[in-house]
C-alpha cells in the first residue's frame, strides 16, 4: 500500500502537493491514526473472518483473498485490546505497558502492528503525546513538495507495521527527509 501511495503522489505531486499543503501534518497524522482505531472496531465486529490458514510467504500480499484472514483480525483485536484497556484503567494509560507488553499481548496472540498504538502500548498516553508532539515538529521542517511522497508513503507504512516509529526506521527515514531536494540544490560552479 506504502508503495502505492509513493507513486500515485509522484503521479500527482502537483495537484497532490497544492490541496495538502493547505492541511497541517499533525492533522493528517492524527486523523488518519484515529480512522485506523475505528476500522479496527468496525473490523472485529463487521467482517466475517475466512477460515482461510494464515500465510507467511510472500504471496500472502498480492492476494486479495487474505485480507480477511485470522492474522488481520488479530492485529485489529490487538489495537482495540489496548484502548479498552486503558479506558478500564487510567493508571496503566498513564504509564504504559513498558516490560510487560510481550508478556501481556503475546500470548493473546495479538501484537500491535500499528506503529502510533504501539508507542502508546508501550510508553502510555502522556509521553506519547510529548513524543508525536516532537515527531510531527521534525516532519514539519521538512514538509514540502519534494518530500510529500516520502512523508505520505512513510504514514502508510506505519499505519499498519510495527515499530517504525522508533529505532533505526524512524532515524532512517528522517535522514530521507533530509536530503537536499532538486528545488534546494546547491548549483555547481
Amino acid at each position: 500500500i506504502s508503495i502505492c501511495v509513493f507513486f500515485l503522489i509522484l503521479l500527482f505531486e502537483a495537484p497532490f502537493s497544492k490541496i495538502i499543503s493547505k492541511i497541517h501534518f499533525a492533522y493528517i497524522f492524527i486523523t488518519v491514526n484515529f480512522l485506523v482505531i475505528l476500522l479496527s472496531y468496525y473490523w472485529i465486529t463487521n467482517v466475517e473472518t475466512s477460515s482461510l490458514l494464515y500465510d507467511s510467504g510472500a504471496s500472502r500480499l498480492f492476494s486479495f483473498s487474505s485480507f480477511n484472514d485470522s492474522s488481520n483480525l488479530d492485529r485489529f483485536e490487538a489495537n482495540v485490546f489496548l484502548i479498552q484497556s486503558y479506558l478500564n484503567n487510567p493508571i496503566l494509560a498513564f504509564q504504559g505497558y513498558r516490560d510487560t507488553y510481550a508478556s501481556v499481548f503475546q500470548p493473546l496472540r495479538l501484537l500491535i502492528h500499528q506503529s502510533f498504538l504501539e508507542v502508546f502500548a508501550y510508553t502510555g498516553v502522556p509521553f506519547s503525546c510529548l513524543y508525536f508532539f516532537g515527531f510531527v515538529r521534525v516532519v514539519m521542517r521538512f514538509y514540502h513538495q519534494d518530500n510529500f511522497k516520502y512523508i505520505y508513503s512513510y504514514l502508510t507504512f506505519t499505519l499498519f507495521l510495527h515499530s517504525s516509529l522508533q529505532g533505526a526506521t524512524l532515524t532512517l527515514f528522517i535522514l530521507i527527509l533530509s536530503l537536499p531536494s532538486k528545488s534546494k540544490r546547491l548549483h555547481p560552479y
